[in-house]
């Protein structure tokens, strides 16, 4: 995994993460070489509980080889592609749901115990596709 490094700005996290200028390529396992870079940005919950926005530089790569565009799976291990959270607040809400509680109760739960604020209609998406969202195998006790 890259190096990174950590910065407090707001009592948010901000996570830069190399991005080194090859890497190899999932498909043909060829050369890869950077693309281009970008910042990705979502909501976690950190160990002591607590709601942190992280912000991750992370880059697209192109193998000459075959032509394919990726993404290191290092980035998709910490959010899926597109999402806003992190896994760890899908798991946590697909927990809640598992439980027996009410949308707008998982979302109450959320926002008060750990000042994340979804919406009902987001946590109806997350329990009814989990792998999609990163909140698949979740487990029914909370740490």
């Amino acid at each position: 995994m890259a190096p990174q490094s950590k910065a407090k700005m707001k009592g948010h996290t901000i996570a830069t993460t190399s991005c080194p200028r090859r890497s190899e390529c999932p498909k043909c396992h060829g050369d890869g070489q950077r693309h281009s870079t970008y910042q990705r940005s979502y909501q976690r919950l950190s160990s002591d509980g607590k709601w942190r926005r992280e912000r991750v530089k992370a880059a697209r790569y192109r193998c000459p080889g075959c032509g394919h565009f990726f993404t290191p799976a290092a980035l998709k291990t910490r959010v899926a592609p597109h999402a806003r959270f992190a896994r760890e607040v899908v798991q946590l809400a697909v927990a809640h749901r598992q439980k027996g509680l009410s949308l707008r109760k998982v979302c109450d739960a959320l926002l008060q115990g750990h000042n994340i604020r979804v919406t009902p209609a987001t946590v109806a998406k997350w329990c009814e596709d989990p792998q999609r969202f990163g909140g698949g195998l979740v487990s029914t006790t909370e740490d």
